[in-house]
């Protein structure tokens, strides 16, 4: 009873965990969803850029043209919230899988509680639909079939074991043509090999002859290495993984270091990170063994903590690969305490059942707060538990089409993925959001430098000629505030387009008409505050403070509080302001007080 409890509680909270709005659209998704369609209507998988008027012929390995394919057919026949639904379901299959796996791998259902407890909450950050989820998902496959066959109670594979090991090379043939992270695969097949030779190896004192089972073992591997060529690419696609960062001129967030990240935006899973990543690497002092295969195999999986360390988009591997890991270390260490322990463990048998209680508690609390949208607003996410895919480019978009603009396009790389999806084949843009899919001296030489000084833009207007420029006024990078900063002040430009997301401006003399009929002005940002929610205001004081627009960023910040005097990102932000302004200095150190406050109080 307390066990389908507690797997129960666990599903509800990975089911509140994914399924809610997405606001994906605005980056990746688009761009997923028209490569979708020209999959689906070529035949065939594009296999250079495509979508830029700038390299348009340049090379790219489209590693997860599978999962476009998908995402453009459910649009297609169910709308776009089927893919929260689709997302959902993948997650929830997925870490479901690894949960049961864990359990059926130690049978110690208060070790699985409490591993679960502590890492769980590293789940929070991705969330969002990208092909990304099939490699969380096959990666779960992956996992539950080497446990399956750590768990066997001889060396010998039935029928049912070598059923389920040739199941690897199929799966390994769907996740090379879903995501790069494919290489996982082989590895931790390479994984399950070594705590198998190592175990036989202790057993027998020698490896030759090799058994039949073991021999099985090696062609399965084999053939899981062998299927990765094939995909659009061949070889090339099999050894994209380790060619990837080769090209790569531009550094996206995804792709930074936990530490690195801790220092400049505000995820609390990075906090989650931290506990669970030391915890695992602690467990390993509490083992009693080290011979068993299941605990050889822990010890494999330790570097791979690595992989969540190094970039934010990993995290969820610390569930997927360490968790189960985590308990069967703990699993052990119980298994083998002293008698004078396990006397004192023997009067207190209650301790166990109300581990698992606490851990039930929790996550029915978790997901509590996830379905009523509470750490939602605590974190200012834009989401809210359901099905609705935002499409917050979509004004911009409009805009572009019912004015008749045109390009050349000037667009920063934040906003690509969304111009590829609703302006191909119209128009082709500047850039995207594909690092890989450029020369990396285009960022270096051309994109980052033309945003930097207004000299530099105008040589590169004097080589692409451009009519509009639409970019997503949130880039925080240097060059992007630079950008902002002196594009405002062009003459030869004027902003005629503004919402919480992106900003057009026109060429005076190409769309002059334009120019004076829909010029945004200061006191624009501020007439248009009583109809715009606190988010809205909160991203328009941020564009206004960047166009050097000091005064109406104060009070939209001001009316953003206003609105929501309980969020942090309102009260760090206001904060901040009141601490560099005379006369304002306390109520700042006040808010920065209760913003400190409230982001500890995130942590659950």
């Amino acid at each position: 009873m307390l066990r389908c409890l507690f797997f129960l509680s666990a599903i509800v909270f990975f089911f509140a965990l994914f399924f809610h709005s997405s606001s994906q659209f605005n980056q990746d998704l688009g761009r997923h969803l028209i490569l979708g369609k020209i999959i689906t209507e070529t035949g065939k998988v594009p296999t250079t850029n495509l979508f830029s008027y700038t390299y348009p012929d340049f090379p790219f390995v489209n590693s997860h043209w599978l999962p476009e394919v998908i995402y453009y057919l459910l649009s297609q026949k169910f709308g776009l919230s089927s893919l929260v639904v689709f997302n959902t379901i993948v997650m929830v299959v997925a870490l479901a899988l690894v949960l049961f796996a864990a359990y059926r791998l130690t049978g110690n259902l208060a070790a699985v509680s409490l591993g679960f407890i502590i890492f769980s909450p590293v789940l929070l950050n991705r969330t969002e639909i990208r092909p990304e989820t099939f490699s969380y998902l096959f990666t779960a496959l992956f996992i539950a079939v080497i446990f399956s066959l750590l768990t066997r109670s001889d060396f010998k594979l039935s029928r049912r074991h070598l059923f389920i090991l040739f199941a690897l090379p199929l799966v390994e043939l769907i996740w090379v043509n879903s995501h790069i992270y494919f290489f996982l695969g082989p590895v931790l097949a390479i994984f399950l090999l070594i705590a198998e030779t190592i175990t036989l190896w202790r057993s027998r004192g020698k490896l030759l002859p090799a058994p039949s089972w073991l021999r099985w073992e090696m062609l399965a591997i084999i053939l899981t290495f062998a299927v990765t060529v094939i995909n659009p690419n061949g070889l090339k696609g099999a050894l994209f993984p380790l060619l990837v960062f080769n090209n790569y001129g531009y550094s996206v967030l995804e792709n930074q270091n936990i530490i690195f990240l801790s220092g400049i935006v505000f995820e609390p899973t990075i906090n989650f990170f931290f506990i669970a990543a030391g915890v695992f690497v602690l467990s390993f002092a509490l083992r009693s063994y080290f011979w068993n295969r299941s605990l050889i195999f822990s010890w494999l999986t330790l570097p791979l903590i690595a992989l969540s360390f190094l970039s934010l988009r990993s995290l969820p591997f610390l569930y997927l690969i360490n968790f189960p890991a985590f308990t069967a270390n703990i699993a052990a260490a119980s298994a083998g305490v002293s008698k004078s322990f396990k006397d004192y463990l023997a009067r207190y048998r209650w301790l166990p059942v109300a581990l698992v209680i606490f851990a039930v508690v929790v996550t029915l609390l978790r997901a509590w707060r996830l379905i009523s949208n509470d750490y939602y607003l605590a974190t200012d996410a834009d989401k809210e538990f359901g099905t609705e895919v935002i499409a917050s480019g979509r004004g911009a978009l409009d805009f572009f089409r019912d004015n008749h603009l045109r390009g050349p396009l000037f667009n920063n790389f934040d906003i690509g993925g969304y111009l590829d999806y609703g302006l191909y084949p119209r128009e082709r843009v500047f850039t995207d959001n594909r690092p890989e899919a450029f020369p990396a001296n285009f960022f270096r030489e051309t994109y980052i430098p033309l945003q930097q000084t207004p000299e530099n833009f105008a040589q590169a207007d004097k080589v692409y000629r451009f009519n509009t420029i639409i970019y997503s006024h949130a880039d925080l990078t240097p060059w992007g505030q630079k950008f902002s900063a002196a594009i405002i002040k062009n003459p030869e430009w004027q902003l005629v387009y503004l919402d919480s997301f992106a900003a057009i401006l026109v060429k005076k003399q190409t769309f002059p008409e334009i120019a004076l009929k829909d010029a945004i002005k200061p006191e624009s940002l501020l007439s248009a505050a009583p109809n715009r929610n606190y988010r809205e205001n909160v991203a328009a004081a941020f564009a206004a403070e960047l166009f050097g627009w000091q005064d109406v960023s104060r009070k939209l910040l001001e009316i953003a509080y206003r609105q929501n005097p309980e969020s942090p990102e309102v009260l760090s932000a206001l904060g901040q302001l009141y601490l560099s302004q005379p006369g304002t200095i306390s109520l700042g150190q006040q808010m920065i007080t209760e913003y400190k406050a409230k982001s500890s109080l995130i942590l659950f």
